[in-house]
């Protein structure tokens, strides 16, 4: 084998590497949500592909919401958008002191007149 193609074979694992890694927002997170009700646990599932985000929120005891429309954005893919049923959701990692997150900081806009709720939800390990 040539020192070019031994380079190609070393390129190619890389990036197919890279492609197929999982984000760092895949995977279980729960919290806790502070409202007018009292205090519930937020259990969310995220699974990528890309940069399309799938999966479900849930609030206490509440049925499951299907993630609608999730996408990875920003520079360093650090920022998660979706909506569910009622809200638009927009989450920012948080990183702790290794090289994976702990932490997703989250805004919750719901319609024009139910306002903004801010929480974060951290990884269930």
């Amino acid at each position: 084998m040539t020192f070019k193609s031994v380079a190609l074979t070393v390129t190619l694992f890389m990036i197919s590497g890279t492609v197929f890694a999982a984000s760092a927002f895949d995977g279980q997170w729960t919290g806790e949500i502070h409202g007018p009700n009292g205090t519930q646990i937020v259990r969310l599932l995220l699974r990528t592909q890309g940069v399309k985000v799938t999966g479900t929120l849930a609030f206490g005891n509440e049925q499951e919401n299907q993630i609608q429309e999730g996408i990875i954005e920003g520079n360093t893919r650090s920022i998660v958008r979706f909506k569910t049923n009622d809200a638009l959701w927009t989450g920012t990692l948080k990183w702790g002191n290794t090289k994976t997150s702990d932490e997703i900081a989250f805004v919750r806009e719901v319609g024009p007149q139910g306002g903004r709720i801010e929480f974060s939800v951290k990884r269930v390990p």
